[in-house]
């Protein structure tokens, strides 16, 4: 059984430390907000020094860390991520190499990156001891004595970071550097304990909120963006320039290095945009910039405006195209911003699917590790909305290459539905297909099927009661079905529930269709005087029809099915789905027997695993039919896993 944080407990803890870490001294652009907006359990101080021949980063860090549970810790739990990639024995190489699957390993000692961590001291104490765990991406610090609850402890570290050639969003290709998950970042203590897992190829990234200041020190001529926002910079007589960036109440820290790197910039209401791109990709950035833009307002006119003063769009090179598509807190990467067509409208989809992250990732941050739907199945919720919202429902298919829209005419929803529940941890899932399906499709379908129950204002009011509730804080699941049920009810909720929580689908199928002619059968017919002989004849234009529908799936659900007549003449009626199938076969006598059958005409039910069956049509025998929708839908769905974003 889960024992999930105590986030209202954290929160309340959190105020003290909030405010006092507020207003930070020389800092140049003045405190983003005038009341903290998270707990703000740590404040870290890290210089960065890129030396791009070597591929490495020198850091120092100091970070203040405060144990906001009711418990003593003996010992701090660090991430260091970047270990992942120092051999193919790591955990992440061996559960498939990342979101792409299972790759050819390098063989060239510099295409590997690993995270030294030199030296670890209390500030005014002595060194620390400290140890790696399973394949280097957890380490623990030894503390002389236990932090109490509410007790702030501070440290500072020297490390090294060895860039890896360009490998799951982070790394280097040659000269463009993308700098992410690279120093020793603290974990997340929770009454549980340490939530602390090592680095899988499924999961990403679970961290406290805080206070990052941050100096960055690269080669004159490398133009520099970051999480939060610059605030100073100073040429060093080396012939480079160190940049000083600040951010608030976020959650972690990336940056992107390159001499090539052009510049876009713009102005959101309160936000500054800049977008960095390649050069020859000018149109590129024009067009995400107006996708980011739309985006801005639609997710502050449906959830909220964003909140932070700054927002940095990183569009890599192609040869660095293995950087793009993820998200970091004011800060995000996207790809393929060359010169397409416009009714091409893969640029845009990518822009709008990671600026939503700075939402569901970025403000509500959820547990990745644990409950990877909560982000990514919300984010892919949002992004169908809003790329229906400005480019039109086609916008989300083929040929326009979307990732999931292809889901809404049911081609083909993945036979993974089935395997494990979305509420899975991510690592656990059976195969990368799985957490594909149940992180991002599914919880997406789940959204959209509630508009159609309830509305999509009455979903979109209970979204922003969420975010609006849950914004720099950690909810867990059970957190997001309450908030449901409360703005939409019990049956909202409990829908939600089974179709995250557990395996069930929902499946239907025509199974049979049948018309005949009427016949009037030989012999006497009426009574007494008014009996007749009657001979064996067929009635004109008179027809007996039945339809057997069956359910396959293990969800029972209440379903509408629609007949059409060859004449024009339509029936409709709803079977609840309880038993496994159900006969309708009216004693009606028809004028044209059956053209077509369609079960859940509206496409109500977006969560059923094979639509392909749901419909019958006399002019096109189902074999053919549904296999041409199998054979469209195992495209798209083969298209959609080999893009697939963070």
């Amino acid at each position: 059984m889960k024992v999930w944080t105590l986030p209202v407990v954290r929160w309340g803890l959190g105020v003290g430390l909030g405010v006092v870490l507020g207003a930070i001294p020389g800092h140049a652009g003045g405190p983003w907000f005038a009341e903290p907006r998270s707990d703000r359990i740590v404040h870290y101080e890290l210089q960065a020094h890129l030396r791009p021949a070597d591929r490495t980063v020198t850091g120092r860090a100091r970070l203040a860390w405060r144990n906001a549970t009711r418990q003593p810790v003996p010992k701090l739990c660090f991430h260091m991520y970047m270990n992942a990639f120092q051999n193919g024995d790591t955990l992440f190489m061996r559960e498939g190499g990342g979101p792409l699957g299972r790759v050819r390993l390098p063989k060239e000692p510099e295409a590997w990156g690993w995270v030294e961590l030199q030296r670890i001291r209390q500030t005014d104490g002595a060194d620390l001891s400290f140890t790696y765990e399973a394949d280097g991406t957890v380490l623990w610090v030894t503390l002389p004595r236990p932090v109490g609850p509410g007790e702030t402890i501070r440290l500072e570290y020297e490390f090294e970071t060895r860039l890896p050639r360009i490998f799951a969003r982070t790394g280097y290709a040659g000269s463009f550097f993308m700098v992410a998950q690279w120093f020793p970042k603290v974990g997340v203590l929770e009454e549980r304990g340490w939530n602390c897992h090592p680095f899988h190829a499924n999961s990403e990234f679970y961290a406290d909120f805080g206070v990052y200041d941050v100096e960055i020190r690269v080669p004159r001529a490398f133009v520099v963006g970051a999480t939060g926002e610059e605030v100073a910079r100073r040429d060093e007589p080396t012939g480079e320039t160190t940049y000083r960036y600040h951010a608030e109440d976020v959650h972690d820290f990336a940056w992107t290095a390159s001499p090539l790197f052009r510049e876009l910039q713009d102005r959101w209401r309160h936000v500054r945009i800049r977008i960095l791109y390649p050069p020859g990709h000018e149109a590129g950035a024009r067009r995400i910039r107006s996708a980011v833009r739309a985006a801005l307002d639609l997710t502050a006119e449906w959830y909220g405006p964003y909140p932070y003063p700054v927002l940095t769009v990183v569009e890599p090179p192609l040869y660095g195209l293995a950087a793009a598509g993820m998200e970091y807190p004011t800060l995000f990467t996207v790809g393929l911003g060359i010169q397409l067509p416009t009714w091409l409208r893969f640029p845009e989809a990518i822009a709008v699917h990671e600026f939503g992250h700075q939402y569901w990732y970025g403000l509500v941050a959820n547990n990745e590790f644990e409950a990877a739907w909560m982000d990514e199945g919300l984010n892919s919720y949002m992004e169908a909305k809003i790329m229906n919202r400005l480019y039109g429902a086609r916008s989300t298919r083929l040929p326009v290459l979307g990732l999931w829209g292809w889901h809404h005419d049911g081609a083909m929803a993945p036979e993974a539905f089935s395997t494990d529940p979305s509420n899975t941890y991510a690592w656990q899932f059976a195969n990368r297909a799985s957490y594909n399906a149940n992180s991002y499709t599914k919880p997406m379908l789940a959204l959209l099927t509630l508009e159609r129950l309830y509305g999509s204002d009455e979903v979109t009011r209970a979204l922003r009661a969420y975010f609006r509730a849950w914004q720099f804080r950690h909810p867990y699941p059970e957190d997001f079905f309450r908030a449901m049920q409360v703005h939409l009810g019990e049956a909202a909720a409990e829908f939600l529930r089974k179709a995250l929580n557990t395996t069930d689908a929902i499946d239907f199928r025509v199974a049979e269709v049948r018309c005949v002619p009427v016949r009037r059968s030989p012999g006497f017919y009426g009574y007494g005087t008014q009996r007749r002989w009657q001979t064996l004849e067929k009635v004109p234009n008179r027809w007996k029809c039945s339809v057997l529908i069956r359910r396959i799936g293990t969800w029972a659900v209440p379903v509408e099915v629609q007949i059409r007549f060859r004449d024009g003449q339509v029936t409709t009626f709803v079977w609840d789905g309880e038993r496994r199938w159900f006969r309708w076969a009216p004693d009606t006598e028809w004028a044209a027997p059956i053209e077509r059958v369609d079960i859940d005409p509206r496409g109500q039910w977006l969560l059923e695993t094979h639509r392909v069956d749901n419909g019958w049509v006399r002019s096109t025998p189902r074999q053919l039919q549904g296999l041409k929708n199998r054979l469209w839908g195992w495209l798209l769905y083969g298209l959609a896993t080999v893009v697939t974003l963070g």
